[in-house]
């Protein structure tokens, strides 16, 4: 695979068990699901501005919210970036409606909220927008070469991220039957490369673990009650 669109192709769509997040509630996606939902996230975002090149600042909550968003934005070639400090550089900030009236924008940056429904109108609330759009794949094209992360001074793109989740895949032999554990922040890329795309890559399942669950194996960079581990320090991007 050399891009999200090759991720998120209309035939890797399936039942099979895609994500899976723990919390107040257990929150289950499948192929066909978050490839949907995918869509129509980059196609929210392709709405309010957000085109190639420019930026999405994203709360890096662990929930299904902040994967669907990161992925939609890879499809217009966006670049996303997780936990931004509180005054935004981005065409649009997606973050939880409790905290979304922290961050300040620039002029023509629009807010969108998940979880409960925003009391300001101007707040786009991403549940809404997201369910009411057609489930069509925006029509962008993108390359390896087109940035899709920044992390610090760092920013990586499509290609290098999903070379190097084939890599884990590789090193740690995952196949569609693991469920990986996210248990470090979406704010390292070894998060995001290894927690979320290798297992979409390989057609496994993303979970954010609860007190009492866990999966097949880790993402982690200490102890973990899997007994696989994927050391956060050893996945490299190159």
């Amino acid at each position: 695979m050399d891009t999200f669109a090759d991720l998120l192709a209309r035939a890797r769509r399936s039942g099979a068990p895609a994500l899976r997040a723990h919390g107040s509630r257990i929150r289950r996606y499948n192929y066909t699901q978050l490839c949907t939902l995918s869509w129509q996230s980059g196609s929210v975002l392709r709405h309010v501005g957000v085109a190639k090149g420019r930026r999405v600042a994203l709360a890096a909550s662990p929930s299904p919210e902040p994967v669907l968003t990161f992925l939609g934005a890879g499809l217009l070639g966006a670049i996303v970036e997780f936990e931004p400090d509180t005054e935004v550089d981005a065409r649009a900030l997606v973050a939880p409606s409790s905290s979304i009236a922290d961050y300040e924008l620039p002029p023509g940056g629009q807010r969108i909220a998940y979880g409960e429904r925003p009391d300001d109108p101007s707040t786009m609330f991403f549940e809404k927008e997201v369910w009411s759009e057609n489930p069509v794949i925006p029509p962008i094209d993108i390359s390896p070469d087109d940035e899709v992360l920044a992390a610090g001074v760092e920013v990586y793109t499509q290609g290098q991220l999903l070379r190097a989740a084939e890599n884990v895949i590789e090193e740690y032999a995952l196949t569609d039957e693991d469920e990986v554990a996210i248990r470090t922040p979406l704010t390292e890329p070894g998060t995001v490369v290894a927690g979320l795309l290798a297992p979409l890559v390989v057609g496994g399942t993303i979970v954010f673990p609860g007190e009492d669950s866990e999966g097949t194996i880790a993402v982690s960079a200490g102890e973990a009650p899997e007994e696989r581990v994927i050391e956060l320090r050893d996945v490299r991007i190159e």
